[in-house]
């Protein structure tokens, strides 16, 4: 069937003419230009691409096209009654997502002004979106998952891209030991004290709640949204989320503590599982003498395992902090930079420098490392065979969708 490409318009002038409308259609399907420039926006914010650069225009085609491609798909996935996509698998694929452009733009509502929407409300005009993706997905797999290669096509590709190939990652075998810095039981004490105190103010009237936010919370969005959140259940972290729809309509929470340090929650509005929170965050803050304590029970342990290095690796072993462990030809990926660092250039079978970063403190100790080297057939076979395999499946797949598109009705309006 024909497929218009008719770019008549020039692309700016374009995008206020086909805002709400439809861009394409693809068999019964329509693909919406408000999809696609939502889409290319968000890649285009991502990479600092400006919306009047000629990078933007060709990233807008390429969304354009991968919607068409999916419309493709879609109409053959949709007739396989075996393929099941759930509500959790949506839903978790719709918080990494959004959780991933969230730690982009550095906070919630940094993400929220540079999308012009709600994460609830992206979230829920991402629904059927991500349920079709998954569907896809589903049906790639189902069908092309048993496409095998030969020795001989790993050897094709690899004189094909040996050139292009990235370095394999450096490695190394050390072991890592983590403690965190936390004050100490007295702290906490004077600590919760104090906050039962705030507690008491804030909940008989002789403190006001927006004002103790702004003068008091620790969280760097108070001064831009006053503490509120509105939220969908799910979307916040379990104990924030347990509090908040236990109180009442104006009800003020005891201390509650997160991962991201301790609430003071009051409930604004309630409707069915949408709520309205307004929230206080602090910290416990840490003392010099219990940043004393850390560096001198690590510098004991240095002290006493110097000689004696598996009892080092077993302490490393046994603990749960941070990136405690021992790691054995290992590379650095989410590792500590510092890590890496005293890996690459410290002196085999010695310890690192006691190193505090944020809450933590840090001791390494450094048995061997294996510097980043050019792939090889003989070093680097599995891995080689993984993506020799991946791409004949993705050009087999692309072959199928341009066979398809060829015997399907697809129009693409002139913008």
């Amino acid at each position: 069937m024909i497929v218009f490409f008719l770019f008549v318009f020039s692309f700016l002038f374009s995008q206020n003419q086909l805002v709400d409308g439809v861009i394409a259609v693809v068999g019964k399907e329509a693909v919406l230009f408000s999809d696609v420039k939502d889409e290319a926006d968000l890649f285009a914010q991502e990479k600092k691409i400006k919306n009047t650069s000629p990078l933007y225009e060709s990233l807008f085609r390429s969304v354009l096209d991968k919607k068409i491609n999916n419309k493709v798909i879609l109409t053959f996935a949709q007739q396989d009654s075996t393929l099941v996509v759930s509500y959790d698998e949506i839903k978790q694929i719709l918080n990494d997502r959004i959780g991933f452009y969230i730690q982009k733009f550095g906070s919630v509502e940094a993400f929220e002004v540079a999308v012009g929407t709600s994460v609830a409300q992206m979230k829920e005009k991402n629904w059927k979106t991500i349920e079709e993706e998954l569907l896809i997905e589903k049906y790639r797999m189902k069908n092309f998952r048993n496409i095998s290669i030969t020795k001989h096509d790993v050897f094709t590709f690899f004189e094909e891209y040996k050139d292009s190939l990235p370095l394999s990652f450096s490695s190394g075998s050390y072991s890592v030991l983590q403690k965190k810095i936390k004050p100490s039981l007295k702290n906490k004490n004077l600590f919760l004290q104090e906050s039962k105190k705030l507690i008491d103010s804030l909940r008989n009237g002789s403190l006001d709640f927006t004002k103790t936010v702004l003068s008091r919370s620790i969280d760097p969005s108070a001064i831009n949204n006053e503490g509120v959140l509105v939220s969908l259940r799910g979307e916040l972290v379990p104990e924030y989320e347990k509090a908040a729809y236990s109180l009442g309509l104006g009800e003020i929470s005891s201390l509650t503590e997160s991962p991201f340090g301790y609430h003071i929650i009051r409930l604004l509005e309630k409707k069915g599982e949408k709520i309205k929170t307004q929230h206080l965050l602090l910290s416990l803050k840490t003392e010099e003498e219990d940043i004393g304590f850390v560096f001198t029970y690590l510098d004991s342990i240095k002290t006493k395992t110097e000689n004696d290095p598996g009892v080092f690796d077993s302490l490393c072993i046994a603990s749960s902090s941070g990136f405690s462990g021992f790691y054995e030809k290992k590379g650095f990926l989410n590792m500590p930079s510092f890590v890496e660092a005293f890996v690459e250039t410290g002196n085999n079978y010695s310890f690192s420098e006691i190193i505090k970063e944020g809450d933590f403190f840090t001791l390494v100790f450094k048995y061997s490392f294996n510097p980043s080297t050019e792939k090889t057939l003989k070093n680097s076979w599995f891995e080689l065979e993984s993506l020799a395999l991946n791409k004949k499946r993705f050009d087999e797949f692309e072959k199928w969708i341009t066979d398809k598109k060829e015997k399907m009705y697809i129009y693409i309006k002139e913008f």
